[in-house]
């Protein structure tokens, strides 16, 4: 009746009315946001794995001449070279605090992981991939004993990391010149000769510590394992052709064996 007879009630119950509805409906979008999260992280993560599949495109330029030697330009002078090819995955087990530490992962050999895959985080390095079954696979993390990355600071100086320590966040950056000029702060990435993609952030550095004939850095880990959800395993789809090339080479060095020589 107050509704119906009084604009001014009517007025009141109105806004009371959209505000109630307003914070019901925000609640309820929460719930639902909630239940759906999965979904949406899920297809951020393809959405990811597309973009950086665009990043690592290499446009090559092939110069096609005529009889006169003037430059053809034809859409098939235009290549685009995919060396890398990127799996997102979901990290269904992880540890931090052991020697040797493991991450199981939601993809295996029928999605085309393989042994011997480096696998990423968001910010940087993370594991390489030591076992697969069908639908899983595990990863051994770069926070593990005896296991080496090659690694270079800014300017071009290559050494390599190690874990020494039971931290997770950090490891330690070995073999660098004392004439080389490092300063807290700086980035450390992959190296060209590293088994992960060159130029992959690996941390920063975070103390030095001085020796007679080298310096040892810790160096900050930009992944932090302990809140490691998503991830990307890598294939070189390069990797099959540069072994056999390197193979052959290598054959090619060893003795003749002759008759008893």
């Amino acid at each position: 009746m107050l509704y119906n007879g009084s604009p001014k009630h009517k007025d009141s119950i109105g806004r009371t009315s959209s505000e109630f509805v307003g914070k019901t409906l925000a609640e309820k979008k929460k719930v639902t946001d909630y239940f759906f999260l999965q979904e949406i992280n899920d297809s951020l993560m393809k959405e990811n794995e597309k973009l950086r599949k665009q990043l690592m495109q290499e446009n090559s330029f092939i110069p096609i001449k005529d009889s006169t030697g003037n430059l053809i330009v034809e859409k098939d002078s235009i290549k685009k070279t995919i060396r890398y090819h990127y799996y997102a995955a979901k990290v269904l087990a992880n540890s931090f605090d052991e020697p040797n530490n493991y991450m199981t992962i939601n993809k295996g050999a029928y999605h085309g992981i393989k042994k011997g895959m480096c696998v990423l985080s968001n910010n940087g390095i993370a594991a390489k991939i030591v076992n697969t079954s069908p639908h899983f696979s595990v990863a051994k993390c770069v926070i593990s004993e005896r296991l080496r990355v090659s690694a270079q600071l800014k300017d071009g100086t290559v050494g390599y990391i190690s874990w020494p320590e039971l931290d997770s966040r950090f490891v330690q950056l070995n073999d660098i010149s004392p004439s080389i000029n490092v300063k807290q702060g700086d980035t450390v990435y992959t190296s060209n000769s590293s088994e992960f993609p060159a130029n992959v952030m690996i941390g920063r550095i975070a103390a030095l510590k001085q020796g007679s004939e080298s310096n040892h850095y810790t160096v900050l880990l930009s992944t932090n394992f302990r809140r490691l959800k998503y991830v990307y395993v890598v294939e070189d789809i390069t990797a099959d052709e540069m072994q056999v090339v390197l193979d052959t080479a290598k054959a090619m060095d060893k003795p003749l064996k002759s008759n008893g020589r």
